[in-house]
């Protein structure tokens, strides 16, 4: 009952004209500030701090709140229409939506993507603020052990993601994978860093033992008499 009272004093607050008008403000802001690529949400906000200097505290978060979530939306228009994608959680905009561009469909795709920003915002804020209580409890009992198992699974999902052979299903796999190894064996040079680094150390070291030396040159490699010898 208390989480629902607390919710009633917000809106209150929140539907006030004054307020409103703040935070209309700051999503134009976000927005136009979304487009331009290489600027997102926290430099956004971090560029316009300063303006909310002279403003209460409700109005002042109220407008930073406008502003981070229309640089998330306006990241979009980007990547939909020129496909440069304005932030980070834009760039999977640019495989659908320029291609709906291209077909003449940019203002579908643009309705589709202010539409799907809205529904999910919407439903994100409220799932956050049902389940926010029980999460920070949760959360408050982690302790080394749970820290260490969530940075490796992030670093086996990063060498995952990152490997140049991802297979749709595991006979395509395992062809690639064959097919990998074979053209290694033909070429007899490691693919990996450290096999790479012995196989140069090692054709180095052969070519400092030919004949040739290691300068590279044809002329025989014997030892030049010394100067003071008979001859």
């Amino acid at each position: 009952m208390e989480t629902v009272d607390s919710l009633m004093l917000g809106f209150s607050v929140a539907l006030r004209p004054d307020v409103l008008w703040y935070g209309f403000l700051g999503c134009l802001v976000g927005t136009l500030v979304g487009v331009l690529p290489g600027i997102g949400p926290l430099s956004g906000i971090s560029i316009l701090l300063p303006i909310t200097f002279g403003l209460d505290a409700t109005k002042a978060i109220v407008m930073l709140a406008g502003i981070y979530y229309g640089s998330q939306y306006g990241g979009s228009t980007t990547s939909i229409l020129m496909r440069i994608p304005g932030e980070a959680s834009s760039v999977m905009t640019c495989i659908d939506g320029y291609a709906m561009a291209r077909n003449g469909r940019a203002g579908a795709a643009l309705c589709i993507a202010a539409v799907g920003s809205w529904i999910a915002g919407t439903f994100g804020v409220v799932v956050l603020t049902a389940i926010a209580p029980p999460l920070a409890a949760f959360a408050l009992r982690f302790g080394p052990p749970e820290y260490t198992a969530l940075l490796v699974l992030g670093l086996i999902f990063l060498a995952y993601m990152s490997s140049t052979s991802l297979p749709a299903h595991p006979v395509d796999g395992r062809d690639r994978t064959a097919a990998r190894h074979h053209r290694d064996r033909q070429s007899h040079r490691p693919t990996s860093a450290i096999p790479l680094i012995s196989w140069s150390l090692a054709t180095a070291s052969a070519s400092c033992r030919s004949p040739s030396g290691c300068s590279g040159s044809g002329k025989s490699s014997r030892r030049r008499a010394p100067l003071w010898s008979a001859k």
